[in-house]
């Protein structure tokens, strides 16, 4: 095995081991939420963290992501950066001030108004925190971070809303103080104490970071319209039971998007790395086509078991959020695939081209959501989610043509999504004939991938072997 593909290895593994099992245990929780929160309950946490997710990124500058981008850069100062960090975190905290004050004007989050000021300000310092640990390649150390950060969630949920039967309030409380601890052991782990006293903010520096990351807070208000603002949307025009069905109907292909979370965090450092080798083309061809093979493989899989799982793992009221998971698992597919396409911006630094994919994508998810919200829910949302993932991944692999040409024009991807398609139709058509088209379409793309298959055995015995 050749130095790269070792390299991509084993931050593939370091990753997958953190994300599979935060992943997991967060996947396995939700039927734990579904019977102790009503729909209405749930719907209304998952609001106000979709909430967060937009303000997060806007008062801390989204400042993680040039921490991560320039930690990279060889030569890269971490003492100026440690600075530029500190500073951004102690103003996030002032900042979020104005989040306790929209709060207590709005009459769904007024009663929570003091638990969501903490909820930003907790997660503002983990994000940034952990960022710097991914930027400074202390891949260990933010991986275990992260793991405790899930784990003190599970336990403290249970806690609060088995045992002290604090609700909403219990699960914001939860996240709070997982958030604050896990953020601190990743401060110490960062050796920031050490670096306490000798902190310098460089304005040269914070303001080219700052360029970067001014130029990511758009962009990541336009992924916001695209993967949270149909929560808003559907609790506007269905109510708050309707988004706590797509609330859970996003956990249910959540373990798709672990792998695809786990192989771009990968190949992002793979990508910076090999950005000037001769055969970076042929490389990144070949690692997108292990890529599609895997993701579809997986996708085919939940897919199949997708709504007796429903049955099994959720309380009754949450059934029919397998109709949503369905069209955006699909979804899934296409957005990762526009991720790894996408990451050559990121390589570049080309954060204009990554907001104009963004800015489009987020244009056609609302009008979708606009009209498919109103006649079909929550399965509504996922299909406008997914047609708008489709349009990004289109407009970044013709976009991304002047760093990097993408081969996405094999039939057999084609043939991919027309199984899948398959297998949802299979689905929606629950008689004995659907159960046949369900089949048909999964074994057609376990026959696809046999290759592929056989292959990821070879290298599994060849990995246990040493």
């Amino acid at each position: 095995m050749n130095s790269r593909a070792k390299y991509l290895l084993k931050n593939t593994g370091i990753f997958a081991i953190g994300a599979l099992g935060t992943r997991v245990i967060s996947f396995f929780l939700v039927p734990f939420y579904t019977y102790i929160l009503s729909t209405e309950e749930y719907g209304t946490v998952d609001l106000i963290f979709t909430l967060c997710t937009l303000v997060v990124p806007v008062i801390t500058f989204n400042i993680g992501e040039a921490v991560m981008r320039y930690g990279l850069d060889e030569g890269a100062d971490y003492r100026k950066i440690s600075g530029i960090i500190f500073g951004t975190t102690v103003f996030s905290c002032l900042a979020a001030a104005l989040v306790l004050v929209a709060c207590g004007m709005n009459p769904v989050t007024s009663p929570y108004s003091v638990n969501i000021y903490l909820l930003v300000v907790s997660q503002g310092f983990y994000t940034n925190y952990t960022c710097y640990l991914r930027g400074t390649e202390r891949l260990t150390g933010y991986t275990l971070c992260n793991f405790v950060n899930v784990c003190l969630i599970a336990v403290l949920n249970i806690l609060f809303l088995k045992y002290l039967n604090l609700k909403i309030d219990g699960y914001l409380l939860a996240y709070t103080l997982a958030y604050f601890a896990a953020g601190g052991m990743a401060f110490v782990m960062g050796r920031q104490p050490s670096l306490f006293f000798h902190y310098k903010f460089d304005k040269a520096l914070f303001k080219e970071m700052a360029a970067f990351s001014l130029l990511v807070i758009p962009n990541s208000m336009m992924w916001w319209v695209i993967t949270s603002s149909d929560r808003l949307m559907v609790a506007g025009m269905k109510g708050l039971a309707d988004n706590g069905i797509l609330a859970v109907a996003y956990k249910i292909p959540s373990l798709l998007s672990v792998l695809s979370t786990v192989l771009m965090q990968a190949w992002k450092y793979s990508a910076i790395k090999e950005e000037k080798s001769e055969d970076i083309e042929a490389y990144s061809n070949q690692v997108l086509k292990e890529m599609i093979s895997i993701m579809v493989l997986i996708s085919g899989t939940i897919l199949l078991v997708i709504k007796p799982a429903a049955g099994i793992l959720f309380e009754e009221s949450y059934f029919e959020s397998w109709r949503a998971s369905s069209f955006l698992i699909i979804g899934f597919v296409f957005m990762s695939v526009s991720t790894f396409a996408g990451t050559m911006y990121y390589v570049k630094k080309d954060m204009v081209g990554n907001l104009r994919s963004a800015l489009i994508g987020a244009l056609v998810n609302l009008i979708l959501n606009l009209f498919l919200i109103h006649t079909l829910g929550a399965v509504g949302a996922a299909i406008a989610s997914c047609c708008s993932y489709m349009v990004i991944l289109l407009y970044r692999v013709r976009d991304t043509e002047k760093y990097l040409k993408l081969d996405l024009k094999r039939p057999c991807y084609g043939i991919f999504l027309f199984l899948l398609l398959g297998e949802i139709l299979g689905l929606y058509l629950g008689s004995v004939a659907g159960c046949c088209i369900l089949a048909a379409a999964y074994l057609g793309i376990v026959v696809m991938n046999l290759k592929s298959i056989r292959g990821y055995i070879i290298k599994a015995k060849n990995i246990l072997k040493g």
